[in-house]
């Protein structure tokens, strides 16, 4: 999936339809409704963390690994290829 970009173009399109739809006066149109329903059966998305909360999130993990880093090397001097910490 990384290298098909149509496939994250429609992923994006689903949720920015699904915004659109939300908006509309009456709701979603029917045709929508279908899509939206088997979208939310396999548990889709809508909004996905972006900007400063995803941020932060990732924030806070890269300084776990730091201090873990740190705890195991004594230093923060990290080289510039590691690989010691292959969930990171």
């Amino acid at each position: 999936f990384k290298d098909d970009r149509s496939f994250v173009m429609w992923v994006i399109s689903q949720r920015v339809q699904y915004k659109k739809q939300q908006a509309m006066p009456g709701g979603p149109k029917p045709f929508w409704k279908k899509r939206i329903s088997q979208l939310e059966e396999i548990g889709f998305e809508w909004q996905v963390a972006v900007g400063p909360k995803a941020n932060k999130s990732g924030w806070n993990k890269r300084f776990q690994q730091l201090c873990r880093f740190k705890k195991e090397h004594g230093h923060f001097r990290v080289p510039f290829r590691f690989k010691d910490d292959p969930s990171f």
